[in-house]
């Protein structure tokens, strides 16, 4: 795949944003390329779990809370928690659908995680972690948000807690 955004002057490690309209181009090339969905879903969330381990180790946070959404966002999120309980003890996973009613590549990673996944949690619960990873939803969500999340949304912010987010 020939990524439109590469140019000499950008390191290996570098760090810059995309458009949405941007990063949705760069997804197609690459399913169009026959890289399938669920691999980029599994490298996004072993980046997001290297990237949030080195974190986790430089604050010693104890206590890690990745919040996953319906679709390959959530995806992304089930993977960096595979990663991440490799190393780390105090991951929790919460998903904003019951996980029966997850469909295509994000059930794939939720089965690939298998973790316990909570579908309740509140403004308390909240306050007991060092870290949110969000990975609710991504650079396609085009619906309103439920109640159930603008209210996580607003606690997150209340708490003033390390957040790391996928996405958007």
């Amino acid at each position: 795949m020939q990524d439109p955004f590469y140019n000499t002057r950008f390191e290996n490690n570098s760090c810059f944003l995309l458009s949405n309209l941007e990063m949705y181009q760069i997804d197609k090339m690459a399913v169009d390329d026959d890289i399938p969905s669920i691999k980029l879903m599994e490298t996004a969330g072993e980046k997001i779990a290297h990237i949030c381990s080195q974190i986790i180790k430089e604050n010693s946070f104890k206590k890690i809370l990745i919040l996953c959404g319906p679709g390959n966002n959530g995806g992304d999120g089930y993977f960096a928690g595979h990663y991440l309980k490799k190393d780390f003890k105090g991951i929790e996973i919460f998903s904003e659908k019951p996980v029966d009613n997850l469909k295509g590549d994000a059930k794939k990673a939720f089965e690939v995680c298998n973790n316990k996944i909570k579908t309740r949690i509140n403004y308390d619960d909240i306050n007991g972690y060092d870290m949110i990873i969000d990975a609710f939803f991504g650079a396609g969500l085009s619906r309103p948000l439920s109640k159930k999340i603008t209210n996580i949304i607003k606690w997150i912010k209340q708490a003033n807690i390390y957040l790391v987010a996928v996405d958007i």
